[in-house]
This record gives C-alpha cells, structure tokens and sequence, in this order.
C-alpha cells in the first residue's frame, strides 16, 4: 500500500491474525445415528493499523459470534468411536473496526471422527463460513 500513488497518504495495515475457533454445543441424540445440536462459536482477530505519517503502531481488535442449528448423522456408532458428516445453518454477528456485521452461515462437515466418552477427541474435514479445511479439537461431555 505504501508504494501505490493513490494511498500514500493513507494508514496501512499489518497482517491480520485470528484465534481459533472456541465453542460450545448442546446436543439432543435421536436413535443411534442422528443428532440435532445447537452450538456457539466465538473467535478473536486482530492486526496492526501503521500512521502513514511517523509509522507509529496502532492496533485494530475484532471478534465473531456465530450460533448455528446443527444436524449430524453417524455413518459408524460405537462405544468410544463414531464417523459422521453433518450440515449447519445459523447466524454469524461480529464486530471488527468499528463496523458491525451479520449474515446468513453455513457449514458442512462430509467426514468427522470422534474417539474417547467423556473426554474425547474430534477431527474434521469442512468447508463453510466457520472454516475451510481441518478442525481438530479436545471435548467434554457434561
């Protein structure tokens, strides 16, 4: 940006940064392969904001909230092990310098693993507004 005639005179800005997903979920088991789960997701962002005048350092701070209806169906169901895929649609709301946004979410989840029972471990392969590619994770079931 600062090489760009049009924007000298502008601030710019560093790389921007976010946390990882944190989330929480409530869920209801119908039968033995479906689910309906309600779940809230929550991240953090930030980046550096740099004075075009004497380069002084400034910092923007954002955050995201989504809450999304989930549906999931298990492939394989067993004691401490289950593969399934799952599809949510919800809202995402957040706030990053100084502009508030909301829009429609939507994630699919076509492969996901869980091991462990009270105490357990997830990975899956998604695409949607949450994340695109891998999430892995540790969770506990209340």
């Amino acid at each position: 940006p600062q090489d760009d005639p049009d924007h000298l005179y502008e601030d710019y800005e560093g790389t921007r940064r976010m946390l990882g997903l944190l989330s929480a979920e409530y869920s209801i088991n119908y039968r033995k392969r479906f689910t309906f789960a309600i779940g809230g997701y929550v991240s953090r962002g930030w980046n550096n904001v740099y004075d075009y005048q004497d380069n002084r350092k400034g910092a923007q701070v954002g955050f995201c909230l989504s809450i999304l209806p989930t549906a999931r169906f298990r492939y394989v169901s067993r004691d401490h092990f289950s593969m399934y895929g799952s599809v949510a649609a919800g809202v995402m709301a957040g706030y990053f310098q100084k502009d508030f946004y909301a829009f429609p979410t939507l994630q699919l989840v076509p492969v996901g693993i869980t091991a462990g029972r009270k105490v357990y471990g997830f990975a899956e392969f998604g695409i949607g507004l949450l994340y695109i590619g891998g999430s892995v994770g540790v969770g506990y079931r209340f």
